[in-house]
């Protein structure tokens, strides 16, 4: 097995739970409904809502960078044992 098809299993490979993925998308929500009644000041609303926009494709995605890069996963699927050839 190639490195290339290595890293392509653990670039799609889902690491957040259905709890983590609707806790993104509330915050996300609350972040974007703060920012539409005023709530969020101008001087930090871009970065807002950038945050609010990163954590909104997280949670559709199923995918989090962060943890992937840590190791760390929320969610209970189990990787298929790989054959040794």
């Amino acid at each position: 097995m190639t490195k290339t098809t290595e890293k392509k299993g653990f670039l799609s490979e889902p690491n957040l739970a259905l709890w983590d993925r609707i806790a993104r998308a509330v915050v996300a929500s609350a972040i974007a409904l703060a920012w539409y009644f005023g709530y969020i000041p101008a001087d930090i609303a871009v970065l807002s809502l950038i945050l609010a926009g990163a954590l909104l494709v997280n949670g559709i995605m199923g995918r989090c960078g962060l943890y992937a890069m840590l190791g760390f996963s929320t969610c209970k699927i189990k990787k298929p044992k790989e054959s040794k050839k």
